[in-house]
């Protein structure tokens, strides 16, 4: 009798050293389940997305750069977005702030705000309207207020892979500041976005847009996108962009083409 206890017991410590080690094996949040992939059934369900308003998402992405010393510097770049959808309707909201002084003076300053509605029409078709506010003192315009009418194609939209276009009408009133001056503008507009992941924890995304002016044929604009993120866990990712933006026609004693590169973290519900 005292040999089966004792057997009994060596059984029961292994399995439960097993257990506790198969437990051991899957810490969190490492390995990292990917936030573009399917999880496997082995992590745990508690996602940052399962805490906000179902059909809600919310991203926050900051950038700091302060020099002091014999250099004396500061760059802030700072983004956010809202957007909710329900019943084949989608609410977004963005928002951007990029400034810099160095010795007290400023360098940079360009802000927007965007507010946009989407509504699905059909399988991968949607019409949206947009409204936007924004300025860039060192380019001349500030504010700038444009208003957004046209459609939208998804050709691909999956965890792997995403690529839409839009094309529309867009009309622009634009205060140039250092000419003082006001002029309206209508655009045609012509939009493309794609994104891919390059691994379960790198995402690679590009964007371009061409909006040719009908009010003024040499006012033609070009601006584009490309940004590379790297998942920390389902929440913070770091991320490396480039912007890229080229007047045709700009304010008097301007260039036409700004680049901007910026590296931040973003957080992302």
């Amino acid at each position: 009798m005292r040999k089966f206890l004792i057997v009994g017991f060596a059984l029961a410590t292994l399995s439960g050293a097993g257990a506790n080690a198969q437990a051991k094996s899957v810490p969190w949040p490492f390995p990292r389940p990917s936030p573009l992939l399917p999880k496997p059934d082995s992590t745990p369900k508690v996602t940052a997305r399962s805490r906000l308003i179902d059909g809600m998402e919310a991203e926050a992405e900051a950038g700091l750069a302060v020099a002091t010393g014999n250099t004396d510097s500061e760059t802030y770049n700072l983004k956010q977005s809202l957007s909710y959808e329900q019943d084949g309707n989608t609410y977004k909201q963005n928002s951007r702030l990029f400034y810099g002084k160095t010795s007290g003076i400023p360098t940079a300053s360009s802000w927007l705000f965007t507010l946009r509605y989407e509504r699905l029409i059909l399988g991968k078709v949607s019409a949206f309207a947009a409204e936007t506010a924004e300025g860039d003192r060192f380019a001349g315009q500030d504010p700038k207020w444009s208003t957004d009418l046209g459609g939208k194609y998804e050709f691909l939209d999956s965890r792997e892979s995403q690529l839409s276009t839009e094309t529309g009408y867009r009309y622009s009133r634009i205060r140039y500041f250092t000419e003082a001056r006001t002029r309206d503008y209508h655009y045609g507009r012509f939009f493309f976005e794609g994104g891919h992941a390059l691994s379960p924890t790198v995402w690679a995304k590009a964007s371009i847009e061409f909006l040719h002016n009908f009010t003024d044929n040499s006012q033609w604009q070009l601006s584009g996108d490309a940004s590379l993120s790297v998942f920390l866990n389902e929440i913070f990712s770091l991320k490396t962009s480039y912007s890229l933006k080229y007047d045709h026609s700009p304010a008097i004693g301007k260039r036409r083409k700004d680049t901007l590169l910026t590296a931040a973290l973003v957080a992302k519900f």
